[in-house]
């Protein structure tokens, strides 16, 4: 019996050898790990890792040196995003093996998201209150989280613009403000705290505050200014 030259061979079987011969050595490099494997992980890791915060997601995982001689993994490879690295946009995912011969590396990505941020449905002037016909959810692709776009109507409707906005802007958390509940020169509660004892006053407060601001009011009794926090319409906390 005798075996047949390559110049022999037919057609379709030289060149599906010749093809063995050409992608052997890059994907399947015997005693090492394949990189495709590698990218699966990293990709899976971060459509997960989206998912769970935004809408939308799409993963393209950049390219690996196929030089790359990592030991093989008897465990199954894990995803994470190493300190520092961030979605959306380009970043950082970083796969590894925790077998008997460990090994991280590192991946490029690039992950863009599709959110529903919170739009305005027309112009707006300084100081007017957002109400529920004032907004509506519009879907948005996002490259970055550079800006704290809001996405819950909860979080717009009753506050006040910081200045004037035009139909269509997209809404940040800087734009608007919560609605004032002291306003200057009103008359409010002081409670001054210390421990478990609570003493209540009269004060005047000397500037608008919403709740959680921090305010100046003057005593009514001793004339003094103190400064408090905003905790309920028309009161102001003072921890002694």
């Amino acid at each position: 019996m005798t075996i047949p030259s390559p110049a022999h061979m037919p057609l379709s079987l030289a060149a599906c050898a010749a093809l063995a011969l050409t992608v052997l050595p890059a994907t399947a490099r015997p005693g090492f790990t394949p990189i495709e494997p590698i990218r699966a992980t990293a990709r899976a890791f971060l459509e997960g890792y989206a998912g769970k915060q935004y809408d939308k997601a799409e993963v393209k995982i950049g390219r690996l040196d196929r030089r790359l001689r990592l030991s093989p993994c008897e465990q199954a490879l894990e995803g994470f995003l190493p300190a520092g690295s961030r979605i959306p946009g380009k970043t950082t995912v970083g796969v590894r093996c925790t077998g008997s011969k460990p090994w991280t590396v590192y991946v490029g990505a690039t992950v863009t998201v599709r959110v529903h941020i919170l739009t305005t449905t027309r112009p707006l002037a300084r100081g007017e209150y957002l109400g529920p016909s004032d907004v509506t959810l519009t879907e948005r692709e996002l490259h970055t989280t550079t800006r704290a776009y809001l996405t819950n109507p909860a979080d717009a409707v009753g506050k006040q613009t910081r200045r004037a906005l035009p139909a269509g802007t997209l809404l940040t958390a800087r734009q608007v403000k919560s609605p004032p509940l002291v306003r200057r020169g009103e008359k409010v509660l002081l409670l001054a705290r210390a421990g478990a004892l609570t003493v209540r006053m009269s004060g005047t407060a000397l500037s608008d505050g919403a709740r959680g601001d921090l305010i100046k009011v003057r005593n009514l009794t001793s004339r003094r200014v103190v400064q408090g926090e905003v905790s309920a319409a028309g009161v102001v906390t003072v921890n002694m």
